[in-house]
């Protein structure tokens, strides 16, 4: 089983600067080691810890979070 968070990540860019941005690991709740993590997912807190919510709930396999974040944002 999988649970997923949501990471605070402070950020810089040339064209904009420091910016605070969120992102998602996945991690193993066997022995809490960390699996996967996706940065930079989105600036809107509450939108990343929803989906962090939702793929702990499915259980998504760390490997599909990649793709499943990206789907996200599409729609």
């Amino acid at each position: 089983m999988y649970k997923y968070l949501t990471v605070c990540e402070r950020l810089f860019r040339e064209d904009i600067g420091a910016y605070s941005s969120y992102g998602i690991i996945s991690v193993r709740e066997e022995d809490a080691t960390i699996v996967r993590k996706i940065s930079d997912v989105s600036t809107e807190r509450d939108f990343v810890m929803a989906l962090a919510e939702s793929f702990t709930e499915i259980n998504l396999e760390p490997q599909r979070l990649l793709e499943a974040v990206r789907l996200a944002i599409d729609n």
